[in-house]
Protein backbone atom coordinates (compact mmCIF):
# COMPACT_ATOMS: atom_id res chain seq x y z
CA UNK A 1 0.00 0.00 0.00
CA UNK A 2 1.64 3.79 -0.90
CA UNK A 3 1.66 6.34 1.34
CA UNK A 4 -1.21 8.13 -0.08
CA UNK A 5 -3.34 5.19 0.21
CA UNK A 6 -1.95 4.62 3.86
CA UNK A 7 -2.95 8.22 4.42
CA UNK A 8 -6.35 7.89 3.52
CA UNK A 9 -7.40 4.97 5.20
CA UNK A 10 -6.59 6.31 8.46
CA UNK A 11 -8.45 9.63 8.04
CA UNK A 12 -11.58 7.36 7.41
CA UNK A 13 -11.16 5.01 10.31
CA UNK A 14 -10.76 8.52 12.50
CA UNK A 15 -13.57 9.81 11.05
CA UNK A 16 -15.70 6.11 11.58
CA UNK A 17 -14.14 6.31 15.37
CA UNK A 18 -15.63 9.62 16.15
CA UNK A 19 -19.22 8.56 14.74
CA UNK A 20 -19.15 4.80 16.54
CA UNK A 21 -19.08 5.86 20.05
CA UNK A 22 -14.77 6.13 20.34
CA UNK A 23 -14.10 2.86 19.86
CA UNK A 24 -10.62 2.08 18.58
CA UNK A 25 -9.44 1.31 14.90
CA UNK A 26 -8.42 -2.20 15.93
CA UNK A 27 -12.51 -3.15 17.10
CA UNK A 28 -13.25 -1.67 13.61
CA UNK A 29 -10.52 -3.94 11.81
CA UNK A 30 -11.56 -7.08 13.41
CA UNK A 31 -15.07 -6.50 12.91
CA UNK A 32 -15.35 -6.18 9.16
CA UNK A 33 -13.85 -2.28 9.32
CA UNK A 34 -12.33 -3.38 5.54
CA UNK A 35 -15.91 -3.43 3.93
CA UNK A 36 -16.23 0.87 4.91
CA UNK A 37 -13.26 1.20 3.13
CA UNK A 38 -14.32 3.38 -0.19
CA UNK A 39 -12.91 1.86 -3.33
CA UNK A 40 -10.14 4.03 -4.84
CA UNK A 41 -10.26 3.46 -8.27
CA UNK A 42 -7.10 3.07 -10.17
CA UNK A 43 -6.86 6.30 -12.75
CA UNK A 44 -5.07 4.85 -16.13
CA UNK A 45 -2.82 7.71 -17.35
CA UNK A 46 -3.74 9.25 -20.79
CA UNK A 47 -2.55 7.06 -24.25
CA UNK A 48 -1.88 10.06 -26.38
CA UNK A 49 -3.70 9.88 -30.01
CA UNK A 50 -1.27 8.58 -32.48
CA UNK A 51 -1.52 10.46 -36.02
CA UNK A 52 -3.03 7.10 -37.41
CA UNK A 53 -5.71 6.80 -35.02
CA UNK A 54 -6.31 10.56 -35.78
CA UNK A 55 -6.41 9.90 -39.15
CA UNK A 56 -8.75 6.86 -38.79
CA UNK A 57 -11.00 9.00 -36.78
CA UNK A 58 -11.27 11.57 -39.40
CA UNK A 59 -11.48 9.28 -42.05
CA UNK A 60 -14.57 7.24 -40.65
CA UNK A 61 -16.43 9.77 -38.34
CA UNK A 62 -19.06 10.36 -41.06
CA UNK A 63 -19.65 6.36 -41.64
CA UNK A 64 -19.48 5.08 -37.81
CA UNK A 65 -21.03 5.05 -34.81
CA UNK A 66 -19.12 6.60 -32.14
CA UNK A 67 -19.28 3.12 -30.31
CA UNK A 68 -18.12 1.71 -33.28
CA UNK A 69 -14.90 3.80 -33.39
CA UNK A 70 -13.81 3.39 -30.37
CA UNK A 71 -14.43 -0.57 -30.35
CA UNK A 72 -12.27 -0.35 -33.33
CA UNK A 73 -9.47 1.81 -31.16
CA UNK A 74 -9.57 0.62 -27.86
CA UNK A 75 -11.28 3.82 -26.09
CA UNK A 76 -13.76 5.01 -24.26
CA UNK A 77 -17.21 6.55 -26.61
CA UNK A 78 -16.43 9.79 -24.42
CA UNK A 79 -12.55 9.67 -25.43
CA UNK A 80 -13.50 9.71 -29.52
CA UNK A 81 -16.90 12.26 -28.87
CA UNK A 82 -13.79 14.89 -27.28
CA UNK A 83 -11.37 13.77 -30.00
CA UNK A 84 -13.94 14.35 -32.84
CA UNK A 85 -14.71 17.97 -31.93
CA UNK A 86 -11.28 18.64 -31.32
CA UNK A 87 -10.45 17.65 -34.91
CA UNK A 88 -13.91 19.40 -35.83
CA UNK A 89 -14.21 15.95 -37.52
CA UNK A 90 -17.65 15.62 -40.04
CA UNK A 91 -20.43 13.85 -37.99
CA UNK A 92 -22.97 11.97 -39.75
CA UNK A 93 -25.53 14.09 -40.18
CA UNK A 94 -22.72 16.89 -41.85
CA UNK A 95 -21.61 13.65 -44.17
CA UNK A 96 -20.27 14.65 -47.79
CA UNK A 97 -22.83 13.66 -50.21
CA UNK A 98 -25.49 12.95 -48.33
CA UNK A 99 -29.39 14.43 -48.21
CA UNK A 100 -30.99 13.44 -44.71
CA UNK A 101 -34.82 12.72 -45.63
CA UNK A 102 -35.91 16.43 -43.79
CA UNK A 103 -33.52 17.66 -46.54
CA UNK A 104 -35.68 15.73 -48.63
CA UNK A 105 -38.93 16.68 -47.90
CA UNK A 106 -37.97 20.37 -48.10
CA UNK A 107 -36.84 20.42 -51.67
CA UNK A 108 -39.77 18.45 -52.89
CA UNK A 109 -42.19 20.68 -50.63
CA UNK A 110 -43.79 17.57 -49.11
CA UNK A 111 -44.82 16.33 -45.87
CA UNK A 112 -41.56 15.83 -43.68
CA UNK A 113 -42.54 12.11 -43.17
CA UNK A 114 -42.92 11.06 -46.25
CA UNK A 115 -39.59 10.27 -47.15
CA UNK A 116 -38.58 8.33 -44.12
CA UNK A 117 -41.80 5.85 -45.22
CA UNK A 118 -39.97 5.66 -48.97
CA UNK A 119 -36.71 4.45 -47.20
CA UNK A 120 -38.30 1.83 -44.92
CA UNK A 121 -40.28 0.80 -48.19
CA UNK A 122 -37.98 0.34 -50.43
CA UNK A 123 -39.08 2.98 -52.49
CA UNK A 124 -36.25 5.70 -52.00
CA UNK A 125 -32.91 3.64 -51.59
CA UNK A 126 -31.65 5.30 -48.05
CA UNK A 127 -29.82 4.08 -45.05
CA UNK A 128 -30.24 4.68 -41.64
CA UNK A 129 -27.64 7.49 -39.88
CA UNK A 130 -24.85 5.78 -37.80
CA UNK A 131 -26.07 6.73 -34.31
CA UNK A 132 -26.34 4.72 -31.06
CA UNK A 133 -29.15 6.79 -29.23
CA UNK A 134 -32.27 8.72 -29.94
CA UNK A 135 -35.12 8.03 -33.13
CA UNK A 136 -33.99 6.30 -36.11
CA UNK A 137 -32.74 9.11 -38.84
CA UNK A 138 -32.36 7.90 -42.45
CA UNK A 139 -30.29 10.06 -45.38
CA UNK A 140 -29.87 9.11 -49.21
CA UNK A 141 -26.75 9.67 -51.43
CA UNK A 142 -27.53 12.62 -53.50
CA UNK A 143 -26.30 10.55 -56.63
CA UNK A 144 -29.06 8.35 -55.25
CA UNK A 145 -31.49 10.41 -55.19
CA UNK A 146 -31.32 12.20 -58.47
CA UNK A 147 -31.40 8.82 -60.21
CA UNK A 148 -34.41 8.43 -58.16
CA UNK A 149 -35.82 11.70 -59.30
CA UNK A 150 -35.73 11.06 -63.02
CA UNK A 151 -37.80 8.10 -62.99
CA UNK A 152 -41.33 7.49 -63.90
CA UNK A 153 -42.90 5.53 -60.84
CA UNK A 154 -41.21 8.39 -58.81
CA UNK A 155 -43.27 11.59 -59.70
CA UNK A 156 -46.18 10.12 -58.52
CA UNK A 157 -44.93 11.20 -54.97
CA UNK A 158 -44.35 14.97 -55.51
CA UNK A 159 -45.19 17.56 -57.36
CA UNK A 160 -42.55 18.73 -59.80
CA UNK A 161 -44.05 22.42 -59.54
CA UNK A 162 -42.85 22.39 -55.93
CA UNK A 163 -39.46 20.94 -55.92
CA UNK A 164 -37.81 23.77 -54.39
CA UNK A 165 -34.12 23.69 -55.91
CA UNK A 166 -34.30 25.27 -59.42
CA UNK A 167 -31.94 22.77 -61.31
CA UNK A 168 -33.46 19.97 -60.18
CA UNK A 169 -36.71 20.94 -60.99
CA UNK A 170 -35.40 21.61 -64.54
CA UNK A 171 -34.00 17.96 -64.16
CA UNK A 172 -37.16 16.62 -63.68
CA UNK A 173 -38.82 18.47 -65.83
CA UNK A 174 -36.55 17.79 -69.10
CA UNK A 175 -36.98 13.69 -67.99
CA UNK A 176 -40.91 14.40 -68.44
CA UNK A 177 -40.73 15.90 -71.61
CA UNK A 178 -38.45 13.10 -72.64
CA UNK A 179 -41.61 10.36 -71.44
CA UNK A 180 -44.02 12.25 -72.86
CA UNK A 181 -46.70 10.91 -71.05
CA UNK A 182 -48.31 11.75 -67.18
CA UNK A 183 -49.85 9.49 -64.38
CA UNK A 184 -53.16 9.67 -64.37
CA UNK A 185 -55.38 8.63 -61.30
CA UNK A 186 -58.13 5.98 -61.36
CA UNK A 187 -60.79 8.63 -60.38
CA UNK A 188 -59.48 10.61 -63.57
CA UNK A 189 -59.21 7.32 -65.84
CA UNK A 190 -62.46 6.44 -65.23
CA UNK A 191 -64.13 10.08 -64.84
CA UNK A 192 -62.39 10.32 -68.82
CA UNK A 193 -64.63 7.39 -69.97
CA UNK A 194 -67.23 8.03 -67.56
CA UNK A 195 -66.75 4.65 -65.91
CA UNK A 196 -66.37 3.33 -62.37
CA UNK A 197 -62.89 3.21 -60.68
CA UNK A 198 -63.47 -0.55 -60.37
CA UNK A 199 -63.51 -0.77 -64.02
CA UNK A 200 -60.40 0.73 -64.64
CA UNK A 201 -58.58 -1.14 -61.98
CA UNK A 202 -60.24 -4.33 -64.19
CA UNK A 203 -58.27 -3.03 -67.12
CA UNK A 204 -55.17 -3.38 -65.55
CA UNK A 205 -55.98 -6.70 -63.76
CA UNK A 206 -56.59 -7.51 -66.88
CA UNK A 207 -52.96 -6.25 -68.55
CA UNK A 208 -55.04 -3.96 -70.60
CA UNK A 209 -53.44 -0.95 -68.96
CA UNK A 210 -49.86 -0.49 -66.87
CA UNK A 211 -50.90 -0.12 -63.54
CA UNK A 212 -48.56 1.83 -60.39
CA UNK A 213 -49.36 0.76 -57.26
CA UNK A 214 -48.28 3.88 -55.31
CA UNK A 215 -47.58 2.23 -51.73
CA UNK A 216 -45.85 4.85 -49.27
CA UNK A 217 -47.92 7.66 -51.25
CA UNK A 218 -49.28 9.43 -48.09
CA UNK A 219 -47.47 7.29 -45.28
CA UNK A 220 -49.32 4.25 -45.76
CA UNK A 221 -47.60 1.21 -45.18
CA UNK A 222 -50.19 -1.34 -46.40
CA UNK A 223 -50.04 -1.98 -49.92
CA UNK A 224 -54.22 -3.02 -50.05
CA UNK A 225 -54.94 0.96 -49.25
CA UNK A 226 -52.09 2.36 -51.85
CA UNK A 227 -53.69 4.18 -54.81
CA UNK A 228 -53.01 3.08 -58.10
CA UNK A 229 -51.97 5.32 -61.37
CA UNK A 230 -52.03 4.08 -64.82
CA UNK A 231 -50.64 5.75 -67.84
CA UNK A 232 -52.57 9.11 -69.55
CA UNK A 233 -51.87 7.89 -73.17
CA UNK A 234 -53.18 4.18 -72.61
CA UNK A 235 -56.31 5.45 -70.83
CA UNK A 236 -56.77 7.73 -73.82
CA UNK A 237 -56.36 5.24 -76.61
CA UNK A 238 -58.36 2.48 -74.30
CA UNK A 239 -61.58 0.75 -75.26
CA UNK A 240 -63.62 -0.42 -72.84
CA UNK A 241 -66.53 -3.57 -73.99
CA UNK A 242 -68.70 -4.41 -71.34
CA UNK A 243 -71.06 -7.83 -71.46
CA UNK A 244 -74.54 -7.86 -73.53
CA UNK A 245 -77.17 -5.92 -72.21
CA UNK A 246 -75.20 -3.68 -69.87
CA UNK A 247 -75.88 -0.90 -72.26
CA UNK A 248 -71.94 0.03 -71.96
CA UNK A 249 -70.82 -2.60 -74.58
CA UNK A 250 -68.78 -0.15 -76.36
CA UNK A 251 -67.21 3.37 -75.40
CA UNK A 252 -65.07 5.26 -76.61
CA UNK A 253 -64.28 9.46 -77.56
CA UNK A 254 -64.68 10.78 -81.04
CA UNK A 255 -64.38 14.72 -82.07
CA UNK A 256 -67.80 14.18 -83.25
CA UNK A 257 -69.57 13.64 -79.87
CA UNK A 258 -67.33 15.91 -78.24
CA UNK A 259 -68.68 18.60 -80.67
CA UNK A 260 -72.07 17.57 -79.99
CA UNK A 261 -71.66 18.18 -76.02
CA UNK A 262 -70.37 21.64 -76.64
CA UNK A 263 -73.06 22.45 -79.60
CA UNK A 264 -75.68 21.45 -76.80
CA UNK A 265 -74.23 22.33 -73.65
CA UNK A 266 -74.30 26.17 -75.77
CA UNK A 267 -78.07 25.77 -76.06
CA UNK A 268 -78.70 25.61 -72.30
CA UNK A 269 -79.41 21.68 -72.20
CA UNK A 270 -78.76 19.87 -68.95
CA UNK A 271 -76.34 17.09 -68.55
CA UNK A 272 -78.53 14.46 -67.82
CA UNK A 273 -80.37 15.30 -71.41
CA UNK A 274 -77.40 15.24 -73.34
CA UNK A 275 -76.88 11.88 -71.39
CA UNK A 276 -80.23 10.43 -72.55
CA UNK A 277 -79.57 11.63 -76.27
CA UNK A 278 -76.27 10.50 -76.29
CA UNK A 279 -76.74 6.93 -74.37
CA UNK A 280 -73.60 7.76 -72.76
CA UNK A 281 -73.43 7.93 -68.58
CA UNK A 282 -73.99 11.78 -67.26
CA UNK A 283 -70.60 11.48 -65.56
CA UNK A 284 -68.72 10.80 -68.43
CA UNK A 285 -70.86 14.23 -70.31
CA UNK A 286 -70.29 16.09 -66.99
CA UNK A 287 -65.78 15.15 -67.80
CA UNK A 288 -66.19 16.12 -70.98
CA UNK A 289 -67.82 19.80 -70.79
CA UNK A 290 -65.28 20.45 -67.63
CA UNK A 291 -61.87 19.13 -69.99
CA UNK A 292 -63.61 21.67 -72.77
CA UNK A 293 -63.41 24.32 -70.84
CA UNK A 294 -60.26 24.01 -68.71
CA UNK A 295 -58.59 23.41 -71.73
CA UNK A 296 -59.61 27.11 -72.85
CA UNK A 297 -58.39 28.43 -69.45
CA UNK A 298 -62.15 29.22 -69.14
CA UNK A 299 -63.83 28.96 -65.71
CA UNK A 300 -65.06 25.14 -64.55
Amino acid sequence: MTDNSARLLDLIISDVESQTEGRPAVWLSKNGAAMLRPTISRVKKRVRWTPEEDRFLQENSAIMSLGDIAKKLGRSRYAVHIRRKKLDAVAPRHAPGYLSCNQIAKILGVDSHKPPTWVDLGILQGEAFPYEFGPIKRRVKINTFKRWLIRPESWVYFKTERIRVPHLRRLVELAQARWGDAWWSTNQAAAYHGVDNKDILRQVKLGKLTGLHAVGLDRVRNPGWAYWFVRRSEVKTLVLYFGKGSGRELIHWSPRADAFIIRARQEGRTYADIARMMKWPQKRVEYRWRHYLKKRGLHV
